[in-house]
């Protein structure tokens, strides 16, 4: 199984750079990379940090560039994220029953899990038991 992953993106607005740097027109250069020299893969997970500051006008930018993609597609928030403003925009992505973010996928070769370990106030992930018991 081939997957391929794209982490810590950090968009912003449209027009905006974060640290002098354009994360939309970086994003677009992987996607383009992904395209051209992985398009067999089986899956592209997108892990947090989708926005910088998890703002509406970031994510509809990560909206219209998810559409690029023409494999299989996992995206999970990180800390920089906004859980709520994620599950309004991207309900097809925020599949946990119990507002987090969470899901599987079996394949042939075993079972993905993929887990929402942001937490506000906290700058790393934190994996709580009573999360994973609420996996899908």
């Amino acid at each position: 199984m081939k997957i391929t992953v794209i982490s810590d993106i950090h968009l912003v607005g449209p027009g905006e750079t974060s640290k002098g740097l354009d994360p939309a027109a970086r994003l677009d250069l992987a996607i383009d990379y992904l395209s051209t020299h992985h398009a067999d893969a089986d899956l592209c997970v997108r892990l947090g940090d989708l926005a910088d500051h998890g703002a509406e006008p970031a994510y509809r930018q990560l909206e219209e560039r998810l559409t690029r993609i023409h494999v299989p597609l996992k995206v999970l928030i990180g800390n920089h994220d906004d859980r709520d403003t994620f599950r309004r925009l991207f309900r097809l992505h925020a599949t946990g029953p119990d507002g987090f973010v969470h899901s599987v996928l079996d394949t042939p070769e075993g079972r993905l899990v993929f887990l929402d370990t942001f937490e506000d106030g906290y700058a790393s992930g934190r994996d709580r038991p009573q999360r994973c018991g609420t996996v899908p």
